[in-house]
């Protein structure tokens, strides 16, 4: 499990960095020492010095010998005495000293006060291109400076194919320049609703705006953006926000030219917000010279929430909804119950109501059944509302993934969806990720590149081809796919996920479980997390700690889910608990994993039940659902 470890602590004469950290984030601070070494940095740390030891005087000269003190903070480093004394050391040095902070930390007092004239690096903010270009500029590396973009566009632009004469435009969030620090809502929300109503116009091709929201603020470079989404065309703008009153700013420059298209800027309340989100998608438009027709006018001045108070409710709603957590999505179901009392039944409200119900379920958070049933419900309000309403076909498509033997009714809402949406995102990742559960890859795989057309950035649709080619029962190539996801984002917890499953369905346990252990640090409480637990105790033939780890409760939640039950099938697998292992397989098939070629023939990991008399009846059953289904 030594593949992952950083290289030996430096010991030569040539200047180096020494680097303070807790060593209860090793998982998360060795591979960011990695990253120094591979550029040529030369890296001091205490690779082989407990915590509990002394302040000795190895430590003492090898922070006097350092021309830059590199501190890691997190929780645990902040509350490390070790920590603190060293940073004291080098504060007594005067040495130049960097605080990269891996995750958001309230800072003592008195730690704030020794690092308050040092240089900080906001890790946790920072996409991986403008992380590195700090860490040059304080380092004072070109090597680091010059790897991420180029990484980043080679992969990227690699997935668009020519032929498409739509113009191509990114809308980017808003940019806050208002002293009120509760503005991002607004931000995002006009650039979202912009984003959908441009969808509507056929000769556009609009950036998700999902994609939209990974631009790092910070690099907005027009020629990178031009080649990293094939775009010709940039809608930007600022809000400044006091009290109820707003300036709102908006631009088109055309990304070749630099040539400004079109510019307005609006003084007025937000009680103006719907007029301003119709002025400028109607001002692109119009900039643009696009002719449309006279429904794709009225939907260019829609009201998907009619009063100004429930729009600010659901925009908040929303914002909590992406931070993946319990109590964000309790915060989202209340905010949304305030939108609710005041306009009533709306499609919106009701559809991002049911998707928070079902995240309960996706993500483990609380599998309770009765988070089911109320999704159900706002299925049936959205009906109500409107008999072939896409969101009420795309809600239920994603509720029947929850429930036993309904995936052929979950692939037939989800076309419906698409149907009247091609170019959805969220359609289009679910229904590719389906036709990989059932054992229609080449299909899946369609639908991905027109999905990463649309946003080729943001981590679940860059994680789809890896997906897919696990469930092809072809690691090898999962595996190179994934490698990639991972080297632009070591801490994403689906890449570490995923590539930890590639890495061991091909028989790489070592660097598997390196990678297993590094998303317990990064997301502890996600259902994903705790199984991965268990793929490393069984990965090491350690059949305690691998049962100890499979908890009623974690049990319970992957009931409802066709890949966790995969998941812990391999699990069983490898500890030759075939009859648990078997288990989880009918579990997995009467959730929708109808793919007979990996189960019965490509995945190496279950290999041993393939003797098993259960299972072979589990395959000839499965055998001909799979044939008999219709893509």
């Amino acid at each position: 499990m030594n593949d992952l470890k950083p290289g030996p602590a430096y010991s030569g004469q040539e200047p180096y960095v020494f680097v303070s950290y807790s060593h209860s984030d090793k998982t998360n601070v060795y591979p960011e020492i990695r990253r120094l070494q591979d550029h040529g940095i030369n890296v001091w740390y205490d690779e082989g010095i407990d915590a509990g030891d002394e302040w000795t005087e190895t430590l003492a000269q090898a922070i006097c010998g350092s021309f830059n003190f590199v501190y890691f903070i997190t929780p645990n480093s902040v509350q490390s005495e070790y920590c603190r004394r060293e940073l004291s050391y080098a504060n007594h040095l005067n040495l130049a000293v960097t605080a990269i902070h891996l995750t958001q930390t309230q800072l003592p007092g008195g730690l704030q006060l020794s690092l308050g004239n040092r240089q900080g690096i906001i890790r946790y903010q920072l996409s991986e291109a403008e992380y590195q270009k700090k860490l040059a500029h304080v380092l004072q590396f070109d090597s680091l400076e010059k790897a991420p973009e180029a990484t980043i566009s080679e992969q990227v632009v690699s997935d668009f194919e020519p032929g498409d004469i739509r113009k191509g435009i990114l809308v980017l969030p808003f940019v806050s320049r208002s002293s009120e620090e509760d503005t991002m809502h607004i931000c995002e929300g006009i650039a979202d609703e912009v984003i959908t109503v441009l969808s509507s116009v056929d000769s556009l091709r609009v950036i998700s705006g999902s994609a939209a929201r990974q631009i790092d603020p910070a690099n907005r470079d027009p020629e990178f953006l031009r080649k990293l989404l094939d775009v010709e065309y940039l809608l930007e703008g600022s809000v400044q926000k006091s009290g109820k009153r707003l300036r709102i700013t908006a631009q088109l420059p055309n990304l070749t030219s630099n040539e400004v298209y079109w510019a307005k800027k609006w003084d007025g309340s937000i009680e103006d917000i719907f007029d301003i989100q119709d002025s400028i998608a109607l001002g692109v438009v119009d900039a643009l010279e696009i002719g449309i027709s006279r429904s794709q006018s009225a939907k260019l001045v829609g009201r998907p929430v009619p009063d100004v108070q429930a729009y600010e409710y659901f925009l908040r709603a929303r914002q909590s909804i992406q931070n993946w957590t319990k109590d964000a999505l309790i915060r989202a179901l209340e905010y949304l119950d305030y939108g609710e009392k005041i306009i009533g039944e709306n499609a919106y409200i009701i559809s991002a109501r049911g998707y928070i119900f079902w995240q309960f379920h996706n993500l483990g958070l609380d599998p309770d059944p009765e988070h089911l049933a109320e999704a159900h419900v706002c299925i049936d309000r959205l009906r109500k509302l409107d008999p072939e309403s896409p969101d009420a076909h795309r809600l239920a498509g994603l509720v029947s993934l929850m429930e036993q033997d309904d995936i052929v009714e979950s692939i037939k809402h989800l076309r419906a969806a698409l149907r009247a949406n091609q170019n959805d995102p969220d359609t289009l990742m679910w229904l590719s990720l389906i036709y990989g559960l059932v054992g229609r890859v080449p299909s899946g795989r369609v639908l991905t590149e027109r999905l990463l057309k649309l946003d080729p950035i943001s981590p679940l649709h860059q994680a789809l081809p890896g997906t897919l080619s696990l469930m092809d029962g072809d690691p090898e190539r999962a595996r190179k796919e994934l490698a990639k996801c991972y080297a632009l984002d070591s801490s994403n917890a689906v890449y570490l996920l995923l590539y930890g499953q590639a890495l061991a369905m091909c028989k790489r346990f070592d660097e598997a479980a390196d990678i297993f252990e590094r998303l317990q640090s990064v997301a502890p409480d996600l259902i994903y997390t705790k199984i991965a637990r268990i793929y490393v105790a069984c990965m090491q033939g350690d059949r305690e700690t691998a049962k100890a780890a499979a908890t009623e409760e974690l049990r319970a939640a992957c009931q409802y889910h066709a890949q966790a039950s995969w998941y812990m099938a391999q699990c069983y697998a490898l500890i030759d608990e075939t009859d648990e292992a078997v288990e989880w397989i009918d579990t997995a098939i009467r959730r929708g994993f109808w793919n007979y070629p990996l189960f019965a023939e490509r995945d190496t990991l279950l290999s041993s039940l393939r003797q098993n008399d259960r299972y072979k009846t589990l395959m000839l059953e499965l055998k001909d659902k799979w044939r008999n289904l219709e893509i």
